[in-house]
């Protein structure tokens, strides 16, 4: 019984589906052929009709075409000869008249003489009969005007021409049982003709004036000819179109034939290319999934590995800066480049998966040049000096230096060509030629960089696959040198986006030379920005300290700091070391907070920077005080801010806080202010200070006279040793490095008010670690409005400055 049952499903489910199938094609074969000859007739007929309709539209246009150019001939001639034959004649004393034909000394009128000329092109050419006729005739053209005037076309001319002297007034009729077109202009009086009008005795109105319609100009034109050809046209073209319409009816017939022979071999290979279709339709939507997967995975792996990466290259930076043994610091060295290594190849993946799936994005900013380049060949610094080469960077009449473009990419691209320009290079030289030339267009110009070595060299038959992706000169080349062979495929890409080109020309065992050629307009608006030029800053205290005091509190104090900048943390470790202080941090407001409700470990104050990601300050400390504890309404919350500006500390007051300092952050004002909110608790000092302490508002000095670095003050002012410096500018350099990156991607964006949290943490690190100048900077960004010319200016500055900073710091320090 179940087999029976599954039989009859099978059946009754897929059986009856042929038939309707066959059913379906029988009929289309049946009537293909006649409804295809009907079809073909309809769309014969709708041809004709339209041929012979268009027919007649090309006659009309042709007519009226030819009649308004005869009597534009007609009145062009009359002026003629009104100029170059009347006007000389009566100067020369000669008569102007209708009866010149008794009189030896008299010439024929204008208007006489251009009616002969048009009654002799009709008798010999055309047929056509012109007409010149007014209301106001002269007296020996009376009868004439009359005459014509009588028939209903030149009255209808007359009042309408009169009343529309520009237009024209025309008619189709037939006369003789031909085709003719009626034509009329206004014949308008110049101001040559006006003063003859006027004073002629004879003249039947004597006020004429310059443009008054004096009469009508009239042809009659014959249109036979035309029309004779225009329907021998449509009728060999009718004939080639029913040609050609019985070659694909024959066509037809025998593709019908074909189809009625063939129809069901045609029917089982459609099948089979339906299936076939669905099948390469599922896997192409299993390749874009798989291919969106690998995107998905690429980016999550990237920043997965680019994370911890940046974690071990900080920390190893560190190590460094301790005394090491020679093998020590070698295993440091080795582990440092491969963590940077490794760190260029995920870069190099990531950008290659962008560039592969089309989502690139150029953005063009304002960017100075010659800052750009200083700031790639200050990269190589290192590399350079290690492996003894000369590295030069010339400008080749570099009159102009800022540009509209990505500055981030063209550093990329030319970070990548220099890079392997001296990997390449185990002796002699590297130099980067810059050369500018102005194009055609107002503000364009075309830079070509250079970059010439004196390397290894390329085999010209590898030459054309060196911007292939994964590709290098041989195998060898990436056994000894290493790289993943995407560095050239992504710039050249990179420099196609930005409608450039990187061409290459090299000699095996001489050198290579790497051109890459961009085309950027000037920005003529932007200058650079001179320190010595802005306003006095506003941002932080100068504290001169002739001694260092060393204080320590009487009893363990528990201190939540909650501060989102791992360089500021660090700071407070260093400065509350030593000094009998528990300290618990806080990444946001928001874990602060979390801290107070849970209540598991009691705080004796609360340090709060006012701005943090999720939860601010303001934000956290107007929590604490709303939760329903005493413990949380009374606990002192002492306010870290950079915001050195008027009101500042009311704001902070109104959200709950206890009291407020500014950054840099000085110790021992800082231990002063705890100790003055903590009760129970004594400072003591170890050795006697003298401070004096200045605000910028009163004794503030020059911009210009403003520090890179105060080490002066980062090691009297928060009492740091050199190891404790050296930690901890590192680390600032980190993270300010970072938060300068973000500041790129987020002028892409246009986030302006994270933009403004970003310069503010900058701010906040910069003055904690004395770097004066940066930290003025970042205020006067802090200050600006939004999507000002000056606050871009100001960006520019600031990442300008830090690159000024890291140079003094490595210098200095490391």
């Amino acid at each position: 019984m179940i087999t029976t049952t599954i039989t009859r499903n099978i059946g009754s489910t897929s059986m009856p589906q042929r038939p309707t199938v066959n059913r379906y094609q029988s009929h289309l074969r049946h009537y293909y052929f006649p409804v295809v000859i009907a079809l073909g007739g309809c769309i014969l007929f709708a041809s004709f009709t339209y041929l012979t309709s268009r027919a007649n539209n090309i006659v009309q246009e042709n007519a009226i075409e030819n009649a308004s150019q005869y009597l534009s001939a007609i009145s062009a001639f009359r002026a003629l000869y009104t100029s170059e034959v009347v006007q000389p004649s009566i100067k020369s004393g000669m008569k102007v008249g209708h009866d010149y034909k008794q009189n030896s000394q008299m010439i024929p009128l204008p208007a006489t003489f251009s009616m002969m000329l048009g009654e002799q092109i009709g008798r010999s050419q055309s047929g056509a009969k012109t007409y010149l006729y007014s209301p106001y005739p002269f007296p020996w053209r009376q009868q004439d005007s009359n005459d014509v005037l009588s028939k209903p076309f030149s009255m209808n001319a007359w009042q309408y021409l009169n009343a529309n002297p520009t237009l024209a007034y025309y008619d189709f009729v037939e006369i003789d049982g031909g085709l003719v077109i009626q034509y009329a202009v206004a014949d308008r009086l110049k101001e040559t003709c006006v003063s003859c009008h006027n004073s002629h005795p004879e003249s039947p109105k004597k006020d004429w004036r310059t443009g008054d319609v004096r009469g009508v100009l009239q042809v009659t034109l014959p249109l036979g000819k035309i029309s004779t050809n225009v329907n021998n046209n449509l009728h060999q073209t009718f004939i080639l179109l029913l040609g050609f319409s019985a070659f694909l009816i024959i066509c037809g017939y025998i593709a019908h034939r074909i189809m009625t022979k063939d129809g069901k071999s045609l029917l089982l290979a459609n099948t089979e290319a339906e299936a076939q279709n669905l099948r390469l339709t599922d896997a192409l939507s299993a390749a874009e999934q798989a291919n969106k997967a690998k995107s998905l995975f690429l980016a999550n792996i990237s920043h997965e590995i680019r994370t911890p990466l940046n974690g071990m290259l900080g920390m190893l930076g560190l190590i460094n800066l301790n005394e090491l043994s020679s093998k020590n610091n070698r295993f440091v060295s080795v582990a440092t480049s491969s963590a940077k290594a490794l760190l260029r190849i995920v870069n190099d993946v990531l950008d290659f998966s962008k560039l592969a799936e089309g989502k690139f994005e150029i953005v063009d900013e304002s960017f100075n040049l010659r800052n750009l380049l200083e700031h790639v060949k200050s990269t190589f610094y290192g590399i350079v000096l290690k492996k003894n080469i000369q590295f030069s960077l010339v400008f080749e009449q570099l009159n102009h230096e800022w540009f509209l473009g990505d500055r981030g990419r063209i550093e990329q691209i030319l970070i990548n060509l220099i890079g392997n320009a001296i990997k390449f290079t185990e002796q002699g030289s590297v130099l980067v030629l810059i050369k500018l030339k102005k194009r055609e267009y107002k503000g364009l110009y075309n830079i070509e960089f250079n970059i010439i070595d004196s390397g290894i060299g390329i085999d010209e038959k590898n030459i054309s696959r060196l911007f292939e992706s994964f590709s290098q000169e041989d195998a060898s080349t990436s056994k000894r040198f290493g790289g993943t062979g995407l560095g050239l495929s992504i710039s050249q890409k990179l420099a196609q986006l930005m409608h450039g080109q990187i061409s290459v020309t090299s000699q095996l065992g001489t050198g290579s030379t790497f051109i890459l050629s961009l085309d950027l307009y000037e920005d003529a608006t932007k200058a650079e920005l001179n320190t010595h030029q802005l306003t006095q800053p506003n941002i932080s205290e100068i504290t001169n300290t002739t001694e260092t005091s060393v204080f320590t509190f009487s009893r363990t104090i528990n201190v939540l700091l909650a501060e989102d900048s791992a360089v500021n943390q660090e700071l407070m470790r260093f400065i509350f070391e030593d000094k009998n202080l528990n300290l618990e941090i806080a990444n946001n407001g928001q874990i602060a907070l979390e801290h107070i409700k849970k209540g598991t470990r009691k705080f004796d104050i609360i340090l709060m920077d006012c701005q943090m990601p999720q939860m601010d300050g303001y934000q956290a400390a107007s929590a604490i005080r709303d939760l329903n504890s005493a413990y949380a309404k009374s606990i002192p919350i002492i306010a870290l801010t950079a915001h050195a500006i008027e009101g500042e500390r009311e704001k902070c007051i109104n959200a709950g806080m206890t009291d407020f300092a500014t950054k840099p952050i000085d110790q021992d004002k800082l231990l002063h202010l705890m100790d003055h909110w903590i009760g129970n608790v004594s400072l003591t000092s170890q050795t006697t200070t003298e401070s004096d302490t200045q605000a910028f508002e009163s004794t503030a000095p020059e911009a210009s006279e403003l520090k890179v670095w105060n080490r002066t003050r980062i090691t009297e002012s928060l009492g740091l040793n050199e190891k404790k410096m050296q930690v901890l500018t590192s680390n600032a350099l980190l993270e300010i490095n970072d938060l300068i990156n973000d500041l790129q991607r987020l002028k892409i964006e246009n986030n302006q008010r994270t933009i403004d949290e970003v310069v503010h943490t900058i701010k906040g690190i910069s003055a904690n670690i004395s770097a004066e100048r940066l930290a003025y900077i970042a205020n006067e960004i802090g200050q600006c409005k939004e999507n000002s010319e000056r606050k871009e200016d100001l960006l520019l500055s600031l990442n300008k400055e830090f690159q000024v900073f890291s140079n003094e710091i490595n210098k200095t320090v490391h």
